[in-house]
C-alpha cells in the first residue's frame, strides 16, 4: 500500500520569500514524503516600533550594517528575493482572516517561515499544528536581529530552534534545536551563515515524521525538549547607538590587533607524539614531544601504522605556497627518531585526513577528497610510498573526514556531509554501511544524520576498541574548527540505531602557544596527535 504523502500548508505573508526560506519549501516540494497544498496568507504582521525616537536610538547600528553589506557581500546570498510561484503550480490560496475549518482539517501540519504571530484561528484543527523556526535564545525576554547580539556580546555560538504549536501541544513547544558558531567580525556573514544551514532543519524533521509512528516521533522529540522554558512575551530590539558603538570597536580592534599580531607570529599546525611501553591511551598530554615543520608549510591529521619495528607516519603536508595539500609519510623508529616526510599521494585537489585501514591482507588509505567532490580509496602497491587509486566509493558528495570502522562483520563509514548549499560541514556526521569495503552500494543510515552537534560531530582519528569497548574521537569545534578532541564511547551500532556518550575530552591547555587540536591516533607503543600553535616568523 503506498504511503500518502504529508499535506502542508505554507504560512506566509508574500509569495516573495527569501532564497534560504525558497530552498527551504522546494526541498519540500521535490521531496517524496511532502507536497504544497495550500499557501495562507499571514494578515496578522509583527509590530513595528516606528517611533523617531526609536529610529534615532538604532541609527548608529543601521549604518554600521550599511557599511557592513558595501564591505562584504555573502555568497551565496540567503536573503536575495524570489517568487515562490515560479516552483508551484495550481496551488489553493487562503487569507489567514477568512479560510474556514474544511480547509485546516485537510492539513498535515502548517509550515511558517516568518517571524510574525501565528493566527489563533489556525492553531486548531491542523493535525500535527504549526511549525516555525526561532532564531536566538528562546529562554531571553530579548529578541533582535539573527546572530547580532550573539556576536557583538561575544558568545561562542547562536541558537536555532524548530517550534510547534496546536494540536499536538497546549503551547509553544521546541520540538528540535543547535547551534552554530559565530562570526568573529561580520554580522551579515554570520547570519548568512545561519540561514543557510538552517534551511535543511525543517525538511529532514518533516521527513522523518513521514518516515516514522507519528506517537513515537511526538514522543522522542517533544520529551528531549520538555524542560525548555519559553519566553512567552519577547521584545524585538534593535542594538541601541551605545551598544552598537561599543560592540563594533571590541570586534575591529580586536582585528586589528590580530593584523599587527599576524605581522610577528604566523599559526602552523604541528605534530606531537609519545611513545608509552604499556600501550595505554594517554591521559595527560604534556610530556608529548614535538615535530616542527619547517615555517612554510603545515603538518596535521597524522594516521599511524607500525611495520618491521618502524613507526609510518601518515599526514596531511600543506605548502602555504600551493593551493592544495598532498599526503606525506614520516618514518619513525622506537626511540622516536624520525626522517623528514615523503610525497606518497598527490593531486590537482586538496588531500588530508590519510585515514588508514587494512582488509584481507590489503593496506587502504581513505583521504580526504572534498575538493574532487568524492570519497576515494586508494590501495598500497609498494609501502609505504606507491599508492593507487582502487576505488571512487561515492561520487558527487562534499565529505569530510571520512573514518572506516569494521564492526560485526559489517564495515560502517563516518563522515561529515555537506548536505545543503551554503552549510559548513563540522556539524552533522553521517553513517553508512556495507557489506564488503569495495563495495557499490553503500546504504545511508536511518538516524542520519546520526550526531547533529558541532561540538563532537566531526571525526578526529581511527575508532578503536579497548576492554570490550568501541571509542570514536570526534572534534570539538564550538569556539572554532578543530578547537579540541571529545572521545566518545559507542554504546550502540546497528542498522536501526546509532548511541554514543562523552568519555574524556583533550583541550590545548597545556602550553600557552596552542589553541586547537583536532587528530589523535596511535598503533604500538606510539600516540601521535595534531595541534596548531602560534610561531615567531
Amino acid at each position: 500500500m503506498t504511503k500518502h504523502k504529508l499535506r502542508i500548508g505554507l504560512l506566509l505573508e508574500s509569495n516573495n520569500l527569501s532564497s534560504w526560506s525558497f530552498s527551504c519549501i522546494e526541498s519540500l516540494i521535490h521531496s517524496e514524503y511532502a507536497e504544497i497544498v495550500l499557501v495562507i496568507k499571514n494578515e496578522i504582521l509583527s509590530e513595528q516600533n516606528t517611533a523617531f525616537s526609536s529610529k534615532i536610538n538604532q541609527i548608529s547600528y543601521s549604518v554600521f550594517r550599511a557599511i557592513e553589506n558595501k564591505i562584504h557581500k555573502p555568497n551565496p546570498d540567503a536573503l536575495i528575493k524570489k517568487n515562490l510561484n515560479s516552483i508551484l503550480d495550481n496551488c489553493k490560496e487562503r487569507s489567514s482572516l477568512t479560510i474556514e475549518t474544511e480547509d485546516l482539517k485537510q492539513l498535515d501540519l502548517i509550515v511558517q517561515l516568518d517571524q510574525n504571530p501565528i493566527p489563533k484561528q489556525l492553531l486548531q484543527h491542523v493535525k500535527y499544528g504549526i511549525w516555525s523556526y526561532y532564531f536566538g535564545d528562546y529562554t531571553k525576554e530579548r529578541k533582535g536581529p539573527v546572530g547580532v547580539y550573539e556576536l557583538f556580546e561575544n558568545q561562542i555560538d547562536t541558537k536555532v530552534s524548530l517550534h510547534i504549536n496546536g494540536t499536538i501541544v497546549n503551547e509553544d513547544s521546541v520540538i528540535y534545536e543547535t547551534s552554530f558558531s559565530n562570526d568573529k567580525l561580520y554580522c551579515n556573514r554570520h547570519a548568512n551563515t545561519i540561514y543557510w544551514e538552517a534551511a535543511h532543519m525543517l525538511p529532514r524533521m518533516i521527513k522523518e515524521l513521514y518516515e516514522s509512528e507519528p506517537d513515537e516521533f511526538f514522543k522522542k522529540w517533544l520529551d528531549k525538549y520538555s524542560n525548555s522554558k519559553i519566553q512567552k512575551h519577547q521584545d524585538y530590539k534593535f542594538p541601541s547607538n551605545f551598544q552598537t558603538i561599543k560592540a563594533v570597536s571590541k570586534l575591529y580592534w580586536k582585528a586589528f590587533k590580530g593584523i599587527i599580531e599576524r605581522r610577528s607570529y604566523f599559526e602552523q599546525w604541528i605534530l606531537l607524539f609519545q611513545i608509552n611501553s604499556d600501550k595505554k591511551r594517554p591521559k595527560s598530554f604534556h610530556n608529548f614531544k614535538r615535530i616542527l615543520p619547517p615555517k612554510d608549510r603545515i603538518w596535521a591529521d597524522p594516521f599511524v601504522i607500525e611495520r618491521k619495528d618502524t613507526y609510518y607516519i601518515f599526514i596531511e603536508e600543506l605548502l602555504f605556497s600551493e593551493p592544495y595539500g598532498k599526503i606525506a609519510v614520516i618514518e619513525m623508529d622506537k626511540d622516536g627518531n624520525y626522517k623528514s616526510p615523503e610525497t606518497v599521494i598527490e593531486r590537482p585537489y586538496h588531500l588530508s585526513y590519510p585515514f588508514l585501514a587494512e582488509d584481507n591482507g590489503e593496506l587502504y588509505m581513505l583521504p580526504e577528497t572534498m575538493g574532487n567532490n568524492t570519497i576515494e580509496l586508494y590501495k598500497c602497491i609498494a609501502f609505504p610510498y606507491k599508492w593507487e587509486l582502487e576505488k571512487v566509493i561515492m561520487n558527487n558528495i562534499k565529505a569530510v573526514d571520512s573514518t572506516l570502522f569494521k564492526h560485526d562483520d559489517t564495515y560502517w563509514l563516518f563522515t561529515n556531509i555537506e548536505e545543503f548549499n551554503g552549510i559548513k560541514t563540522s556539524g552533522e556526521l553521517h553513517l553508512f554501511y556495507s557489506d564488503s569495503l569495495l563495495s557499490d552500494h553503500w546504504i545511508a543510515h536511518k538516524q542520519n544524520p546520526i550526531v547533529t552537534d558541532k561540538s563532537c560531530a566531526r571525526p578526529a582519528g581511527h575508532i578503536y576498541e579497548s576492554e570490550n569497548c568501541m571509542f570514536r574521537p570526534a572534534q570539538d569545534c564550538t569556539k572554532h574548527y578543530g578547537y579540541g578532541i571529545k572521545i566518545n564511547e559507542i554504546t550502540s551500532l546497528n542498522t536501526a540505531t546509532y548511541k554514543e556518550r562523552l568519555k574524556q575530552t583533550i583541550y590545548p591547555d597545556w602550553s600557552k602557544d596552542m589553541f586547537s587540536t583536532h587528530t589523535i591516533n596511535a598503533s604500538g607503543d606510539l600516540t601521535v596527535m595534531d595541534a596548531k600553535i602560534k610561531r615567531k616568523r
